[in-house]
């Protein structure tokens, strides 16, 4: 019982860091259409640029807002030079495309941060926490609330505000959106920008 709770546990904690990546790909997708297999390097960025502040000597926490404002901006920057003129593509030379970036980051980060692993400190240095003869790390609990948190935002984001419906309203019907004043280019730049810092944040857990 005890080794099947600490698998459940162990389960959890890896699965909300990949439903975090998830979440980045599916906000693509939906409001571009577009399979992003960049993404998990938007995760590698957002770790390795939050290690290299942090052991620059920028505090942790404005370690990781920086961390994630960059890749948010690299995201930015991904779309507006590799996306935007391809968009109306077929979605073969799209995926290619992303699979180009993904091969492209992927080495740039082998350049600049080399192979050797590396970690952050922990956010919250306290003892293991016993719970039904499983073992629970702190970071755990910290990564189950970060998830939630953010799917409540995400949520209340897409479904209450006009940005998040005009995101929404740019992948079901383009052509309406335009005719609406929402400006679709701009609403594609947004959802790689969203997505990006969304990686970032997973890549950074993923260090803890």
């Amino acid at each position: 019982m005890d080794l099947l709770m600490q698998y459940i546990v162990t389960g959890l904690t890896v699965g909300s860091i990949y439903a975090l990546l998830s979440i980045g790909f599916v906000t693509i997708y939906n409001i571009t259409g577009i399979l992003n297999f960049a993404q998990g390097e938007f995760a590698m960025i957002g770790a390795m640029t939050c290690i290299t502040l942090v052991n620059a000597g920028v505090p942790m926490f404005a370690a990781i807002i920086l961390a994630i404002l960059i890749t948010a901006v690299i995201g930015f920057i991904v779309e507006r030079t590799a996306i935007l003129h391809a968009r109306n593509t077929s979605v073969i030379v799209l995926i290619i495309i992303t699979i180009g970036l993904s091969t492209f980051l992927k080495g740039m980060g082998l350049i600049v941060w080399g192979t050797n692993p590396k970690q952050l400190s922990p956010i919250i240095k306290a003892d293991p926490i016993q719970f039904m003869g499983a073992v629970i790390n702190p970071q755990s609990i910290v990564i189950f609330i970060i998830l939630f948190v953010l799917l409540g935002v995400l949520y209340v984001f897409f479904e209450k505000t006009y940005i998040g419906s005009a995101l929404r309203a740019s992948e079901k019907n383009p052509r309406a959106a335009k005719l609406m004043g929402i400006n679709t280019s701009t609403m594609s730049a947004l959802a790689f920008t969203l997505a990006a810092a969304l990686g970032a944040i997973a890549g950074i857990l993923i260090t803890l």
